[in-house]
């Protein structure tokens, strides 16, 4: 009986630690990936390529294009953007706060607050300017690359979708959770787009450094998870 109980402990922690290196691993492929976007939109941007003229076609294209109906649309769905994830970044930390479940609390403050201060760090590095209208729908005063609205929605609603899922008893709920986080964040993207308050490759930069960034906060948690549940099955 022992002999047994001991064996289906050996597969269970080799099993854990298998799933923790896979994880790794497809971490650090996804956060290679979005590093080389970023790149290469970065350097795109700065030494004033194709893609410029790109941002520009899509730009005055969109803007020549809307429409009283559609501006409304997406007025409203950019809120769902910093304006509305602060209230439910608050939300959401009181909520595990209350529960005092410390280590969610403290890896969702550390996610939304580093994207916070990533993107600020990277605006003031690249220092892009918006696009200029002569007659703009929205004013935005701070710089355009990458977008902040991308950037923290993918965090934001990443990290949403993340915690949801570790709760789901169900896969068609997680699958669920996780296609309507990401149509959200496409949607908050194309619509700094579509208001002309940011270019293309602005909303795609700040998908990629937001993937990074929740990329890291998530392998870090799942890492320190499945290394506490082979401590206790020790």
């Amino acid at each position: 009986m022992f002999d047994s109980l001991n064996s289906y402990r050996q597969r269970l922690q080799t099993f854990l630690l298998t799933h923790v290196s896979l994880y790794l691993a497809v971490g650090f492929i996804i956060s290679a990936i979005c590093i080389w976007v970023f790149a290469k939109l970065a350097d795109s941007v700065t030494e004033n390529e194709s893609l410029v003229q790109f941002d520009l076609a899509v730009a005055n294209f969109l803007h020549s294009n809307t429409q009283p109906d559609t501006i409304a649309f997406f007025l409203s769905l950019t809120r769902l953007g910093p304006q509305i994830m602060l209230i439910l970044n608050i939300a959401i930390a009181v909520f595990y706060a209350l529960r005092r479940a410390w280590f969610a609390t403290s890896i969702w403050i550390t996610a939304i607050g580093g994207g916070e201060l990533l993107n600020f760090l990277l605006k003031t590095l690249f220092e892009r300017s918006r696009p200029v209208f002569t007659n703009p729908i929205i004013v935005e005063q701070f710089f355009s690359f990458p977008s902040g609205h991308a950037m923290l929605s993918m965090i934001g609603y990443g990290m949403l979708a993340y915690f949801v899922v570790l709760r789901a008893q169900n896969r068609w709920v997680s699958f669920a959770t996780i296609l309507i986080a990401a149509i959200i964040i496409i949607l908050i993207g194309f619509s700094r787009i579509y208001l002309g308050v940011h270019y293309f490759s602005d909303v795609v930069a700040g998908y990629a450094a937001g993937g990074l960034w929740l990329i890291t906060c998530i392998g870090a948690l799942e890492f320190i998870r499945r290394r506490q549940s082979k401590s206790n099955l020790a």
